[in-house]
């Protein structure tokens, strides 16, 4: 991963808690005696609801029908960020919605809501009064959605009125099948054949085998091994490597004991990350599209939390280069590409305004000439590299006296107790990864 040092880029609140819990409190009371089921945020949005496979049942008690609605400007809260924007149909994901405040503003309910062109809801499960002082991390319970698109959007209680916060677009793509069972990277153009299809199976467009092949990834068992470099402060252990349902997560705690041991001149390791690498027969060569799905832990601040990352590195640091897809860096989603000798690495790249939650991050790598695709492995040759998020290019770099040579995939989520403290536990949740030759 990029070294942080190279790379570019009160009382009145628990009062406000109190009588917000109290409020709801008596609610929930008056509401079970009276055995009356209450729909939120669903009518009171005037959308209608559906329930059926697949869809979301009124979110909880909450919200009142005869509630007005407001939305634009002069809302208590504005949105940061939403997440997922793109995600495919046939695995459950968790809504992330990050807002911010002027001041203190307690919100009897907050949810995000999502609709369908016909007007029907298919609303994430989940929602809950909160404190908003500054910023703030809502997190809803997972769900799965049909292919085809949807507006999604937050949604809040406030002094008895529901407010709508500006929708985005959700786009759900539909999952591998009999007849599409390797699907062409996201946004990404060109001719592709698949190479890799790491994560739950599939079967006739829903997913049938929960046991995900990452599990079988270098990382995945074994003892503790050593951090990438001398940035990080935590070892890697196999126990927090984890199966979910179909989703694989990468935790990083902070165990009582610790039985890594750090390289001599580097930092204590007080904490066990995880981190996951393709097997030699899987590892990606120039000419190929990779992209893994990917769900971002979120801080309190509504940034990235610790140093998630997906990336690919070579046998020879760094002469064959290191490809950055996306890390957490400082709260910041980036992207950089690594190259250079030991005793002068080099690093090009930026950091985004990508958010925590569910994403979809790939990546085209290419040599940049003819002369580059024709040149045997252990050849200087040059490279370019465009960075897809969500579907959307992000980023180009062209880069050249690189060594050829095929490249392994690693995901992993640490900490750079160089710059910041850990936030523990967190888990970074991965779906898939796919890989492609072509274009």
């Amino acid at each position: 991963m990029c070294e942080p040092d190279n790379c570019e880029a009160g009382a009145d609140v628990k009062s406000a808690r109190a009588a917000v819990a109290a409020m709801l409190s008596v609610c929930a009371v008056v509401l079970a005696m009276l055995g009356v089921w209450w729909s939120a945020p669903a009518a009171s949005l005037g959308g209608s609801v559906d329930p059926g496979p697949g869809q979301s049942s009124p979110a909880g008690p909450g919200a009142r029908q005869s509630s007005p609605v407001s939305s634009g400007p002069g809302q208590a809260l504005s949105v940061v960020s939403l997440a997922p924007g793109i995600a495919w149909a046939g695995l459950s994901y968790q809504a992330t919605l990050v807002v911010q405040s002027s001041g203190l503003v307690p919100v009897e309910n907050i949810s995000v809501a999502v609709q369908a062109a016909s007007g029907a809801r298919f609303d994430f499960p989940g929602m809950h009064p909160a404190v908003v002082d500054g910023s703030y991390v809502f997190t809803s319970l997972p769900r799965q959605f049909s292919a085809g698109s949807y507006r999604e959007f937050g949604t809040y209680e406030f002094d008895n009125v529901w407010h709508k916060l500006p929708a985005q677009t959700l786009r759900v793509l539909a999952g591998p099948s009999s007849l599409v069972p390797n699907p062409p990277p996201v946004g990404i153009p060109g001719r592709w054949a698949s190479t890799l299809n790491a994560g739950p199976g599939y079967r006739h467009g829903g997913v049938a085998d929960a046991v995900s092949s990452l599990m079988t990834w270098v990382g995945a068992s074994g003892a503790p091994s050593a951090p990438n470099n001398s940035y990080e402060n935590a070892c890697y252990s196999a126990t927090n490597v984890t199966l979910d349902g179909s989703l694989v997560g990468l935790s990083l705690t902070r165990p009582a004991t610790s039985a890594c041991v750090a390289p001599q001149g580097w930092v204590p390791e007080p904490y066990y990350g995880a981190q996951i690498g393709t097997p030699p027969a899987h590892n990606v060569a120039p000419g190929a599209a990779v992209e893994a799905d990917i769900y971002l832990p979120p801080a309190p601040d509504g940034t990235i939390a610790d140093w998630p990352a997906f990336w690919l590195t070579g046998p020879n640091w760094p002469t064959t280069g290191e490809i950055d897809i996306v890390e957490g860096l400082g709260g910041d989603g980036c992207y950089h590409f690594n190259w250079g000798s030991l005793a002068q690495t080099q690093s090009r790249g930026r950091c985004t305004s990508i958010g925590p939650g569910w994403h979809i991050f790939g990546l085209d790598w290419q040599p940049a000439t003819r002369a580059a695709a024709a040149a045997a492995p252990g050849a200087e040759v040059s490279y370019r590299m465009t960075y897809y998020y969500d579907g959307k290019a992000v980023g180009t770099i062209v880069q050249d006296a690189i060594t050829k040579q095929p490249l392994t995939m690693l995901l992993d989520i640490t900490s750079n107790g160089a710059t910041h403290d850990a936030l523990v536990p967190v888990t970074m949740q991965v779906a898939y990864v796919r890989a492609w030759s072509g274009r």
